[in-house]
């Protein structure tokens, strides 16, 4: 694993929605100045980039009549999903800000001291 792989892995963590399991990866300082969103289309267009990895999807869950073999993580289906799950959305958006939040918010704070 190179330096660059071991730093974006640092970076990650996971979370349930559903049945399902996504790794996200907490936005750089970088990454967060390009994120502000005017709407919930663009927002969760813009914070779907950061979910790396799923555990628990067969493709049962993504068409009918699929078999029930898990599914590798792939930047296309997990788009694909991702348009027919609104209700996935919120929480989503959520655990990328509240990454992004919490990591400033410790920069901050070793900063006073």
């Amino acid at each position: 694993m190179s330096i660059v792989d071991k730093m974006r892995k640092a970076r990650e963590s996971t979370f349930d929605v559903g049945s399902v399991t996504l790794t996200v990866r907490r936005p750089t300082d970088w990454d967060a100045l390009s994120m502000k969103y005017s709407s919930r289309q663009d927002a969760i267009l813009g914070v779907a980039g950061f979910i790396v990895n799923w555990t628990g999807v067969t493709e049962q869950d993504l068409f009918p009549g699929g078999n029930a073999d898990p599914v590798p993580f792939d930047e296309d289906i997990f788009a694909e999903w991702l348009k027919d799950k609104p209700e996935h959305w919120a929480a989503i958006i959520d655990k990328v800000k509240n990454l992004y939040t919490s990591h400033s918010e410790k920069l901050e704070d070793v900063s006073k001291n």
